[in-house]
């Protein structure tokens, strides 16, 4: 159960054909969820025609004409005119929650769960969620008014990508972590994948797999390496394993009570030799480049932008032509490179 992938996606519902993307009106999508598209109750669809009976209503109306009756009228009182959108915008917010096929998990209780979640995550008007139990997994769709508290319509905008982030390490944080599930394609990183990664090796060898595969390991082991969640989830190695060791590796890395740590009497002061040091600080000083004025760098930067650019200095003939022409009578020089250095003063 530690293994099961629980899932999670939020999409915009739309008329938009950006990126390839394929169409979809609001009652399309709740023509779909609440399965009164008879096209795709047939044989050679996902869906079971059979079971269909077990699928329910959580919320909303029974039929996709009202939900879309229940969105115009939602926007009408908060003063929201549909009809001076554009043709392709954002009619609602579309979330699906999933369980993996054969999970032990209450599909009532976790998708009420799942349910309560929103309302609180988004505080969208929601317009209908429905539970399919009639293919392999059981899932729930939502459907969700992009309106805000406020009154203005929001849009795709819930379903940006930093958003869309921040809601799903909500909800595996407040609803699918507890119930047993983890993310589905969620990459291990930093230490915990190499303790990942040590793990599946140390499993693969006992089982007898890098000789058993012959020339193919090398292949094996280097996806592994790139990326060890699959790996663990058909080796059946469970994640908790791997919390375990990685913290069993930071108690053999930690410094043991007792034993000072010194630096050593000698270091490399340069690439041609090692100078013996009286002291560690007296080694931290000896590479340390010498210190030199902030107030010297500036100056010697000044004067050699004043010397490369000595030729635009104006002659005293055009300094007294331009006072007459109201200029400052400053050369270009000091316009364009004299700074003031008080702020280098230590």
């Amino acid at each position: 159960m530690a293994n099961d992938i629980g899932y999670f996606a939020v999409k915009s519902i739309g008329l938009s054909e950006i990126n390839g993307r394929k169409t979809c009106s609001l009652k399309d999508a709740a023509r779909h969820n609440l399965r009164e598209i008879q096209a795709e109750t047939g044989a050679i669809t996902r869906i079971n025609p059979l079971k269909t009976i077990n699928n329910w209503v959580m919320t909303g109306p029974n039929d996709a004409d009202s939900v879309v009756s229940l969105a115009k009228k939602t926007c009408a009182i908060a003063g929201v005119d549909l009809s001076k959108k554009r043709r392709d915008y954002c009619q609602a917010i579309e979330i699906v929650f999933s369980l993996p096929p054969g999970s032990k998990i209450e599909p009532a209780k976790y998708f009420e769960n799942c349910l309560d979640w929103v309302k609180q995550a988004y505080e969208l008007p929601l317009l209908s969620s429905v539970v399919h139990m009639d293919e392999e997994a059981p899932h729930c769709h939502t459907l969700l008014l992009p309106l805000n508290r406020e009154g203005r319509y929001v849009g795709s905008a819930p379903c940006e990508r930093p958003e869309t982030k921040k809601k799903t390490e909500s909800f595996f944080i407040s609803v699918a972590g507890p119930a047993g599930l983890i993310r589905q394609g969620a990459k291990l990183r930093g230490v915990i994948k190499k303790v990942a990664i040590s793990l599946t090796l140390q499993k693969c060898t006992d089982m007898g797999l890098p000789a058993a595969n012959g020339h193919l390991w090398p292949f094996f082991k280097s996806s592994i390496y790139r990326d060890p969640v699959p790996a663990l989830e058909a080796l059946g190695i469970d994640r908790q394993a791997i919390e375990a060791a990685h913290k069993l590796h930071i108690n053999e890395q930690a410094n043991p009570k007792g034993i000072e740590i010194t630096v050593p009497k000698t270091q490399t002061l340069s690439c041609v030799g090692i100078g013996k040091l009286s002291s560690a600080a007296e080694a931290q000083n000896a590479c340390k480049p010498p210190s030199i004025s902030r107030l010297e760098v500036a100056r010697e930067a000044q004067q050699t932008a004043e010397v490369k650019h000595l030729h635009k200095v104006r002659q005293p003939q055009q300094v007294i032509a331009a006072r007459h022409n109201h200029d400052d009578g400053l050369t270009r020089v000091k316009d364009e490179y004299a700074h003031d250095l008080s702020a280098w003063d230590d």
